[in-house]
């Protein structure tokens, strides 16, 4: 179980970076990301067949307009197994 990090794009001063991000991650780096988007979609390009990722990260991802593009491509190139809410 990973936990990745958990800044938000207006945190990143550098527009370079930003630009940047924006530039590699089009399906997560949408609107006002945070940086665990961009973790989940490197770590999906990442994964092996039949491999298995799990993170930590806030509800919001499930209902925010800017993780609609990246639960999109989860819901149609991958499998979900079981999603956990904790309190």
């Amino acid at each position: 179980i990973g936990n990745p990090p958990y800044v938000n794009i207006s945190n990143i001063e550098n527009d370079e970076e930003r630009k940047f991000l924006q530039n590699k991650y089009k399906d997560s780096a949408i609107k006002r990301f945070d940086l665990y988007t961009l973790f989940i979609d490197l770590s999906l390009s990442l994964l092996k067949k039949d491999g298995y990722l799990s993170f930590i990260i806030p509800y919001p991802f499930l209902s925010q307009d800017y993780g609609e593009l990246l639960r999109k491509k989860i819901l149609e190139k991958y499998s979900i197994v079981k999603i956990v809410k904790w309190l």
